[in-house]
């Protein structure tokens, strides 16, 4: 979908928007945050995503990260041409998926291997431990421990819920979750066939400051 969007020209602030906030704000996490920790600490939650998923890209931009895009045109525009129906224009979209997912099959496939390993290995029994006490430090140590766990949001959730009740606050368990959904190892896998090096580590740097940040204003306002 990212290569997608570049490559048919779209605006690199927008494009870096929706890989920043399509796995943070789907409605069906907004929902379940709403349910499980209150709709207060879901609007803010919300708040602040969608408020980082809208500035962070223009920083980048203004930082001239713009660059830092490989096997993408990004530049340029192209000449609209009209639809020919679907049986004349199947056939070039195959061709132009496979030569779009080409590139990332190799990425694709080690990110995906890490995921399973990780999910594996990892009991979700032992996250409790890994988030800490009831202590600021903790926010900062649960985003960082989030980000090689792989922890999907929608996964996250009953977990979350489970942190909370043995005592544990919800600043260092939105910090495991912002952390785990917005920079697991498979997406920074898949990115390094997008992104050159600096691209990619502002990416990962901006998710961390991104959930501690979000750890801390949701312990002050929980």
């Amino acid at each position: 979908m990212l290569v997608g969007m570049l490559n048919a020209g779209v605006a690199f602030q927008t494009a870096m928007t929706y890989l920043i906030a399509s796995p943070l704000l789907n409605p069906i996490i907004v929902g379940g945050i709403g349910i499980i920790f209150g709709w207060t600490t879901a609007i803010v939650y919300t708040l602040f995503t969608l408020a980082v998923s809208l500035l962070a890209p223009w920083v980048w931009r203004g930082l001239g990260l713009e660059k830092a895009l490989k096997r993408v045109r990004v530049q340029g525009e192209k000449t609209p041409e009209p639809w020919k129906g679907m049986r004349d224009e199947m056939p070039g979209a195959l061709r132009q998926a496979w030569t779009d997912l080409r590139p990332l099959l190799v990425p694709m496939l080690i990110g995906v291997a890490i995921g399973a390993a990780i999910y594996e290995f990892v009991p979700e029994d032992q996250l409790t431990a890994f988030a800490g006490a009831n202590i600021w430090s903790a926010v900062p140590l649960a985003a960082i421990i989030g980000i090689p766990l792989y922890i999907r949001l929608e996964t996250m959730l009953p977990i979350g819920l489970a942190l909370q009740s043995a005592g544990v606050a919800l600043g260092p368990i939105f910090a495991l979750m912002i952390g785990g959904a917005g920079a697991s190892p498979p997406e920074v896998s898949m990115l390094t066939a997008v992104f050159k090096p600096r691209l990619l580590v502002t990416f990962v740097v901006t998710i961390l400051a991104v959930a501690i940040a979000g750890g801390y204003i949701l312990t002050i306002t929980a």
